[in-house]
């Protein structure tokens, strides 16, 4: 809400006048009103839509990080030392590309949602930096989750 706040008060000034100046008997005034109050009402919607959309989007590579296996291990297999390195070496690979798929990702939403605040007071910067960094530490727990359970999987691999 508070990334917002520039948004809703250009908004308020186009709505001010309608509210307190306007008086809704003369012809006309209405429909000049309405029309541009709805118009200016659509651009802030259609802002925060796109910032919901991207922040879903976020999510879900969120989601999508933490799902992650960094380890490829078949438990009904026995394994020759090369064999694994090269499975192995084959996951890290694939590992990799979607992490720096879902970085460039990222990166971009990031990009799209702060074009909507670039020219704001200091004051929105820095509900938009903190916004970064809560993104910043909901990707760093999906890494974390995700070595957690590829370590658990592996303890549990050299288990059995």
């Amino acid at each position: 809400r508070r990334l917002f706040q520039q948004h809703i008060k250009t908004l308020d000034k186009k709505v001010a006048p309608g509210i307190q100046k306007l008086t809704w008997n003369s012809k006309g005034i209405k429909e000049f009103f309405v029309r541009d109050t709805c118009r200016e009402c659509q651009v802030v919607y259609g802002f925060v839509r796109r910032f919901q959309t991207n922040h879903q989007t976020i999510l879900n590579h969120c989601k999508g990080i933490s799902e992650l296996h960094f380890l490829s291990i078949d438990r009904r297999k026995i394994y020759a030392d090369e064999e694994f390195r090269q499975a192995q070496a084959a996951k890290k690979v694939e590992m990799e590309a979607y992490l720096s798929e879902a970085h460039a990702g990222i990166s971009a939403v990031l990009q799209d949602s702060q074009r909507l605040f670039e020219d704001h007071p200091p004051e929105i910067q820095r509900e938009w930096k903190m916004y970064v960094e809560k993104v910043d530490k909901r990707v760093g727990d999906a890494l974390k989750k995700a070595v957690r359970t590829s370590l658990q999987e592996r303890e549990a691999s050299l288990q059995s």
